[in-house]
């Protein structure tokens, strides 16, 4: 160890401030776990300029093994995500990701807090919130859940029928279930009266109990605490402030009011001075003990400056409440905060000040040098200086690609795994790892040259795994509303008309209503919800209602039945046809496709993974391959049709890409150009933009074979394009191209590889279903490094609109500006221009001529101006990496699906997206409205609150790949009847035997429901009972009972009658029972013709017990089982059924 090093350690040992120069890159977060900066033993604040150099320092740490025993969490501490002083609600992430940190502090157990300067400046609530407010549960404890839930309420918990995040909270009975901001997982309270008999944590994606607690923490979920013991004083405080500003009385009463409400406004954020004695700053968090490190002191002193600067500019704009609330009060200075910090601090790089001494240098330098996609001067470098070369890769898979170009160098590397720098570095050793170091270093002192993949091939964007949930049908009854259409497999469409509780000859349950074309309704026993699917027709709008007892519905059914067996039958021949056409066989992966491999700028996600193997295995048949690969826009449909064109190109082989519009066209051909260079692979493109001389040279080299790749519209389908020596076909959105083309694609799909690309993804059943008969892969993994869209719902406001544009320009970025009105859209355009004379603004709409449509979309794309003013048009298809900032106009007017669509227009790099969804000034909001925006809010990833739009998405793809007839059967008897027919024909087609289905009517004189009290939430007791008329086995219905009485406590005895009910529907399913019915004396069975009991065995019983056993023609046999109630009813019925039905 250097003199300087053992300086520097010993001076920072002692608490002595120590300023550290000469660490690059990776060397930084490397110095802070191996000298080691970084104390074990206290809590350490580590300061960056930028939140993304922060993001980027606690990932780097958290990969490099420390040199210090014990483990150490290392946490990111966000800024708040927007300035103050603005109209805008708050990411409900930031604030309470920010609270949990906040609250880790006062816990003072070691642990590393790396934090963006700006995460540190806005003022906070004191630290004796956590105690002041906060409580403890225990087991044993006494406690009236009332009180409770308006204890939650006051510390910012949010009541919700589902407790899914943390900052939520249910109550359900007996039972509490809420996921404390002091707990990793959600509990759930179960009491006995008032007595807290059992806490336990559970899944928030199942719902299922994990584990027993003895006790649970729960502190405040919010920045501003309120109730009724400290309003007053909050409500004097704020008097003050604002008469200090000259605010007006009567809107800082509306603020009273509001709070008296209960309601937290978004400009509230603003006024947290005034809701405590003294607000805090950071370093009222921080012990005299706490370690801090600032990284870049000068820059970090530049952030803040700006930041201060932008806040005070807003300030004074605003005309708000949050205007009560002066910059100076709210925010601290960063010299002044710098001095309340603990004295011994580390500052690492940066300008050093005169007179300030360098503690000690060190000796790294960063590894840009080698960024030039070979491994020969990395080797030969690493091998003359006596160095360790490590490579890190995000992945395993390219960790295997490296190993084996190391390999073909005749090197013999090793394959770290763990954490870096766990073991020595030896010289001249070469090892691969995986892990998410952003970037290498050289440290000659130390024996190491790291060097990640990105640095080496180019930009790798890792995407970190999220968890996915699959869209159940069952889900979408989650947010069903009254009026919403519904499907009943005999019936036809019907209107949801609500929920009911019936008595009938004093025996209850629960009824879902329909009503049908002429006000006739049905009343639908919940045990038999299995019946009717929630209406999703594709995009033709609504269908008229159908009439009970009418023929429409039973002709449409029939029409889709014929449509459907000829359509299978077409996909057999063709798939038949297919296996005997002799192809292409194309050869296996060899080194150069996997060094193009390597440089692919992302992480492959599973799903695409499993495309580029599924296609590769394709073309190495000897039958033209016809595949098709569905996946949003975005998702990498694109990276694995480029692989196959390079495998292509590779075995000297032409390429085609057919796409429908000029646009897509223009984009293939850039991403293309960029993807392929330095690989010596020729691309041309074809479109009205091309001179005609030089489409005349294209097509000359074309025909001659020089040309590799041509990317082109329906062009390409023309008589005059002649291929030396065609040998893959992509064809982008095919559903888009005209009936005459496609007949011309038919025809050259029978004699070359073909790889289809649809935008829209299609559903698992239609996946499924259509295995057998079409190669499909379907990309159903999003890119997660994408970072969630932070969405916002403000007022419409000309300052607002400046900011939010002015913002996303000075990162060099663009924009869309959605107003669904064409007829005051360029209305609209004028105020726009006002409002940002600096902005370049286009305008495009679907009553456009095609070609302006489309220059005006190139003109986006070429970045020839910054922002788009719309319609819905940009819904799909277009995708522009530079555009993250979205606002709609009138966002209370959209959908869901809707809106979740045209958010996702953003968000397609790994930039920060921001979309804000304004409503008019001063307009109260519609319920239905208000609830649509703050699902998008809370949901900004896919969950259950997103179930249906994307199953509306989902079901626009399937009919697209149907084709239009199709897409018409589909609206007219929905989605999921479809696609039973469609199962089922397949099935016949391939020689299966079709069974009967019975769907059995059981009339027990039992009451047989969910309690109000058990199940309270009208939306959630129809998600249960949908869900219960699903079941299919017993075993899953014992399942069912175990997860209910987990969630919403033991099951009551109407619930218990319910599960009971489904068990004889499921028995008298399997022995082909259309009824069931008791009537005190009899249960009756009556019986389909295809019913599996033995005629022989029915003679028997009848011959044997003639006063037990009859039939009563045509098919109902009758069981003498007098005067039985509950229990001894239900087991009666179980044991006809195992006498009659024989053992499976």
């Amino acid at each position: 160890m250097s003199d300087g090093r053992k300086s520097l350690i010993t001076a920072w040992d002692k608490n002595q401030t120590v300023h550290v120069q000469g660490l690059e890159g990776g060397g930084v977060p490397y110095a802070l776990q191996r000298l080691p900066l970084i104390c074990p033993d206290t809590q350490t604040l580590i300061i960056c300029p930028t939140s993304k150099s922060a993001v980027r320092l606690a990932d780097d740490l958290r990969a490099i093994a420390p040199c210090y025993q014990g483990d150490v969490p290392i946490h990111f501490f966000p800024a708040p995500d927007h300035l103050p002083y603005h109209p805008l609600t708050p990411s409900r992430d930031t604030w309470v990701a920010r609270l949990q940190h906040l609250y880790e502090w006062t816990r003072r157990a070691p642990m590393v807090s790396v934090a963006p300067v700006t995460a540190l400046l806005r003022c906070l609530p004191p630290p004796d919130i956590f105690y002041n407010y906060g409580t403890t549960i225990s087991v044993g404890q006494t406690i009236d859940l009332i009180t409770f839930a308006q204890q939650l309420t006051a510390m910012g918990y949010a009541s919700a029928p589902l407790v899914e995040e943390s900052g939520d909270f249910s109550r359900r009975g007996g039972l509490m279930d809420i996921w404390s901001l002091a707990e990793d997982l959600p509990c759930r309270i179960e009491l006995d009266g008032d007595m807290i008999v059992s806490i336990r944590n559970f899944d928030p994606e199942s719902q299922r109990s994990q584990g027993d607690l003895s006790t649970i923490t729960i502190i405040p979920a919010h920045n501003l605490y309120f109730d009724d013991e400290n309003l007053p004083a909050i409500t004097k405080r704020l008097k003050h402030a604002a008469d200090a500003v000259d605010y007006p009385a009567n809107k800082r009463r509306a603020i009273v009011e509001a709070l008296q409400n209960g309601r937290r406004l978004p400009v509230m954020e603003s006024l947290l001075p005034c809701f405590y004695d003294k607000a805090a700053t950071i370093a009222d968090y921080l012990s005299e003990k706490t370690r801090v490190i600032i990284v870049d002191p000068a820059a970090v002193r530049t952030e803040a400056d700006a930041h201060l600067t932008q806040c005070t500019a807003a300030y004074q704009e605003t005309e708000d409440c949050d205007r009560i609330v002066p910059p100076d009060q709210l925010l601290t200075a960063w010299p002044k905060l710098r001095e309340q910090l603990p004295s011994a601090v580390c500052t690492i790089g940066g300008l050093i000040p005169k007179g300030v001494e360098v503690t000690w240098s060190a000796d790294t330098h960063t590894t840009t040098a080698y960024k030039n996609n070979t491994l020969t001067p990395l080797l030969e470098h690493a091998h003359a200086k006596g160095l360790n070369l490590l490579i890190t890769t995000p992945t395993p898979l390219q960790a295997e690609r490296i190993l084996d170009m190391l390999r073909w160098q005749g090197k013999a590397p090793s394959q770290e795994s763990g954490l870096l720098f766990a073991n020595p570095p030896q010289a001249n050793g070469i090892q691969v790892a995986v892990s998410p170091l952003s970037s290498g270093f050289e440290w000659a002192s130390e024996g190491i040259l790291c060097i990640t993949e990105e640095e080496l091939f180019g930009r790798k964007l890792s995407r970190r795994p999220k968890p996915t949930r699959a869209v159940e049908n069952f889900i979408s009854f989650s947010d069903l509303n009254i009026g919403d259409l519904l499907v009943h497999m005999e019936h036809g469409i019907g209107r949801y008309v609500g929920l009911t509780h019936m008595a009938i000859q004093d025996h209850a349950t629960d009824f879902l209503i329909l009503e049908y074309l002429g006000g006739d309704k049905l009343y639908l026993p919940v045990y038999r919800m299995n019946l009717v699917q929630r209406y999703v027709g594709g995009d033709e709008g609504n269908p008229t209602l159908d009439k009970m007892g009418g023929t429409r519905f039973t002709n449409a059914k029939k029409r889709a039945h014929d449509a459907i067996q000829i359509m299978a039958k077409d996909l057999l021949r063709i798939y038949a046809e297919r296996t005997l056409h002799k192809g292409f066989a194309f050869n296996p992966r060899d080194e150069a496709l996997e060094t193009f491999e390597a440089a692919f700028p992302f992480e492959e996600t599973p799903d695409q993974w499993d495309a580029i193997e599924a296609v590769l295995a394709d073309m190495q048949q000897e039958k033209p391959m016809d595949r098709l690969v569905c996946g949003d826009v975005g998702f990498g449909k694109t990276e694995i049709a480029m692989r196959a064109a390079y495998r292509a190109v590779l075995d000297g082989k032409q390429v085609a890409v057919l796409v429908p519009t000029t646009l897509l066209a223009f984009q293939h051909h850039q991403s293309f150009l960029q993807r392929f260079k330095n690989t010596g692979v020729r691309i041309e493109y074809l479109s009205r933009f091309v001179s005609r001389a030089d489409q005349k040279k294209i097509l000359a080299d074309t025909a001659a074979g020089t040309v590799d790749i041509l990317i082109g519209t329906h062009r390409l389908l023309q008589k005059d394009i002649l291929f030396k020596r065609l040998g893959l076909l992509v064809i982008d959105e095919e559903h888009r191209f005209g009936v005459g083309q496609k007949e011309k694609i038919r025809e050259l799909k029978s004699t070359v590889d073909t790889m289809a690309m649809s935008a829209t993804p299609i559903p698992r059943t239609l996946h499924m279903t259509l295995s057998g008969l079409r190669d499909i892969s379907v990309i159903r993994t999003p890119p997660a490094d994408r970072q969630t869209i932070r969405t916002y719902i403000a007022e419409f406001e000309d300052r607002l609109i400046r900011e939010v544009i002015l913002k996303e320009l000075a990162r060099g970025g663009q924009f869309f500006f959605v107003h669904n009105r064409v007829e005051t859209i360029f209305h609209m355009a004028d105020q726009l221009r006002k409002i940002v004379p600096e902005a370049r603004i286009k305008v495009g709409h679907g009553q456009m001529s095609e070609h302006e449509l489309e220059d005006a979309m190139i003109a986006f794309t070429k970045k020839d101006c910054d922002g788009l003013l719309c319609t819905t048009i940009i819904e799909s298809g277009i995708d522009i990496p530079s555009a993250n900032t979205i606002i709609i106009n009138r966002a209370d007017t959209f959908g869901l699906s809707q809106l979740y669509q045209i958010r996702g227009r953003v968000g397609r790099s790994n930039l920060q997206a921001y979309a804000y969804m304004l409503t008019p000034q001063g307009r109260e909001l519609t319920e239905i409205a208000e609830k649509r925006l703050s699902t998008l809010q809370r949901y900004t990833d896919l969950g259950s609150g997103f179930s249906i739009a994307m199953h509306d998405l989902e079901i626009r793809g399937g009919g697209n790949m149907l084709g239009a007839q199709q897409s018409g059967h589909i609206h007219d008897i929905g989605y999921e009847l479809f696609t039973q027919l469609l199962e089922q024909a397949i099935r016949e087609l391939k020689g299966e035997k079709h069974t009967t289905e019975v769907d059995p009517e059981i009339t027990l004189p039992v009451s047989a429901f969910l309690p109000e009290d058990y199940v309270n939430d009208a939306q959630l007791r129809l998600v249960c009972y949908k869900h219960l008329s699903g079941a299919e086995t017993l075993e899953a219905l014992d399942g069912m009972a175990g997860g209910w009485a987990d969630r919403f406590g033991p099951l009551p005895d109407p619930a218990q009658n319910l599960f009971k009910m489904m068990e004889v529907k499921l028995l008298a399913k399997a022995a082909k029972a259309e009824q069931v019915q008791y009537d005190g004396d009899y249960l009756s069975l009556r019986l389909h013709e295809d019913t599996p009991i033995p005629r022989e065995k029915l003679m028997h019983l009848m011959q044997a017990q003639p006063d037990v056993y009859q039939i009563r023609p045509p098919s109902t046999l009758k069981i003498a089982m007098p005067g039985l109630k509950g229990n001894a009813l239900f087991s009666a019925i179980r044991k006809a059924f195992t006498t009659l039905t024989p053992a499976r």
